[in-house]
């Protein structure tokens, strides 16, 4: 069985971000403090290009002694509308209608 480790109460949470174009993704209030149980990170953003529709990974970092890291793999973006569409690749391209027998 896995030893459990005390988080204590102002504990500092930090995620970090990032894909195969991004590596690093600049994030904007992704520090939060451990309290009541749980971290709430609001108004969480990515900042620049990110990748529309993009997959990327997710690390969370708590630091405990010793430090404790999660990482989820293939996440991905959700706006406060929902997910996005993928851009079109040109302009015209939404003019024009194919159709395959």
């Amino acid at each position: 069985t896995k030893r459990q480790i005390d988080i204590k109460a102002n504990t500092r949470v930090v995620i970090f971000a990032g894909n195969d174009y991004n590596p690093c993704a600049t994030l904007k209030n992704n520090v939060s403090w451990f309290r009541g149980g749980q971290a709430e990170f609001n108004d969480l953003r990515f900042l620049g290009a990110s990748g529309r529709g993009k997959k990327f990974t997710l690390t969370v970092v708590i630091e405990t002694t010793p430090p404790q890291q999660c990482t989820y793999r293939r996440a991905i973006k959700i706006t406060v509308d929902g997910p996005r569409k993928k851009r079109e690749l040109s302009m015209y391209s939404r003019n024009y209608f194919f159709a395959v027998s």
